[in-house]
């Protein structure tokens, strides 16, 4: 199944990736699943984008469906009486994500699994789907499974995961920063001078050849002016770190004399 959510396509910079967090799974998520009374009723074991590493029918996992056999592509396994039963919520083909909030395109998604195990006994004929919801938290690099949940409607029983991941939190782009934005007006000022400029000399004043640079006389001349900036700097550079032992001693020296030992003088000012 695709681990990636893109909740707009008009605004695909912003999206929810799951990969990494599923790849981090080594072994299945459990949580303990509660009815609306609050009672457990079973233990779910799952995975984000891939099935449990466990099914229905293996081992003591007996398949509890009305349709048995258990689902071979479960999103998870709901196992209860003591591990004697196992169903599958949900079909991990039959997945389609959306946001927790529809009016918040970064405020969480999640995946509803249905095609789950049809019930029995007490609730025959009512079918399962398997919602798992994301909560971001950027310091929680392993996924965790907060809470589960169960609830029955007319219809359908509806298994709820809640797994914390920093995979779950929004992506989108960085906004640009002081130093991007400077380098952004710097190239566009220099374009615009440039082309701009040199359009004007062309056109208005007549100008052809290098002369329709902008201040063509000025920029002639900076190589020369780059160079004797650096060899001034070279120089006086040159002629400083020579200098500086000595007056670094000098300095050490003098450092206990009179002058600098003693507060300056107060002089109030002339009324």
């Amino acid at each position: 199944m695709m681990c990636t959510f893109t909740p707009d396509a008009s605004q695909p910079e912003i999206y929810y990736d799951l990969r990494l967090a599923d790849e981090a799974l080594t072994g299945n998520l459990r949580v303990a699943v509660k009815n609306q009374a609050g009672a457990i009723t079973g233990d779910i074991y799952t995975r984000i984008c891939r099935p449990p590493t466990v099914m229905c029918g293996q081992g003591s996992y007996a398949c509890d469906s009305a349709s048995p056999p258990c689902i071979s592509n479960p999103a998870a396994i709901d196992v209860y009486q003591n591990g004697a039963k196992c169903v599958a919520p949900g079909h991990l083909s039959n997945h389609v994500w959306s946001l927790q909030n529809p009016n918040d395109i970064k405020g969480g998604a999640q995946i509803t699994f249905s095609g789950g195990d049809p019930a029995r006994g007490g609730s025959n004929g009512l079918q399962r789907q398997y919602v798992m919801q994301f909560e971001c938290d950027w310091s929680v690099n392993y996924p965790q499974a907060v809470s589960g949940t169960e609830s029955t409607s007319a219809s359908v029983i509806t298994y709820t995961v809640v797994v914390r991941t920093s995979g779950a939190c929004v992506l989108q782009p960085l906004p640009l920063s002081a130093g991007w934005i400077s380098i952004i007006l710097m190239g566009v000022s220099c374009f615009v001078y440039f082309v701009g400029g040199s359009v004007y000399n062309y056109k208005v004043r007549g100008e052809e050849g290098l002369k329709i640079i902008p201040q063509w006389a000025y920029w002639k001349q900076l190589p020369g002016h780059v160079y004797e900036g650096c060899i001034f700097s070279y120089k006086h550079g040159s002629r400083a770190l020579k200098n500086a032992p000595r007056d670094i001693q000098d300095w050490y020296k003098g450092r206990n004399t009179k002058e600098l030992r003693e507060p300056i003088a107060y002089t109030p000012a002339a009324e």
